[in-house]
């Protein structure tokens, strides 16, 4: 494999790289597929989660990687914790196809339950960083102001558990594994403060 400046990459490292970057795809892909299964439609959570549920004050915000879906890590919070705050944000992050994104086209909000319940996307270009707290920010505008000290971030984060038997692909799980760990955290990628995040984990056997 060559370099721009006509410099050359030895064979065992590009095989090194390939096996990582197809590593971490497939992993990936198995991930997702597991969490998609545990899914719940966004118009269940009317009945789901009724009345008697003890709330208490602020705002939870919830990453959600499916807009159309009850984010699991509420579903996880709930059995832990059985408790909900008063208000709720499952929050989507979206990856335009535009290198930049006016504020004024960043935002959607859909109110799931008045005064409570919100579904809001936040669109980025590729050549944006995430600031989710200041994404937030241009949700006054639409009549759901942010009190930073009083909203919880809670974050999924779905594992692969060691291996029981050993076999041929053993080593390329144990190696996502290595990767998953150092990998960049969600919170610093979208800059929130870190005393505002709960991270709730799941792991998944393949």
């Amino acid at each position: 494999t060559k370099f721009a400046d006509g410099g050359w990459i030895p064979l065992s490292i590009a095989l090194c790289v390939f096996t990582a970057l197809s590593t971490w795809k497939r992993a990936s892909v198995v991930l997702q597929a597991a969490e998609r299964k545990n899914r719940l439609p966004l118009d269940q959570y009317m009945l789901l989660f009724g009345p008697d549920i003890t709330r208490v004050p602020g705002t939870a915000i919830y990453l959600s990687p499916d807009p159309d879906a009850i984010p699991t890590t509420l579903l996880h919070n709930l059995k832990h914790n059985k408790i909900l705050h008063e208000r709720i944000i499952f929050l989507h992050i979206a990856d335009a196809d535009v290198p930049r994104i006016a504020d004024s086209e960043r935002v959607e909000v859909q109110v799931i339950d008045p005064h409570s319940v919100y579904q809001v996307t936040l669109s980025y270009g590729f050549m944006e960083e995430p600031d989710v707290p200041k994404g937030l920010e241009l949700l006054a505008r639409r009549g759901i102001p942010i009190e930073p000290m009083e909203t919880t971030y809670f974050l999924g984060r779905t594992t692969i558990a060691r291996a029981t038997r050993r076999n041929l692909f053993t080593w390329r799980r144990e190696l996502f594994r290595v990767m998953q760990r150092n990998s960049p955290a969600a919170a610093e990628y979208y800059q929130l403060a870190p005393e505002r995040v709960i991270e709730l984990g799941t792991r998944v056997s393949i």
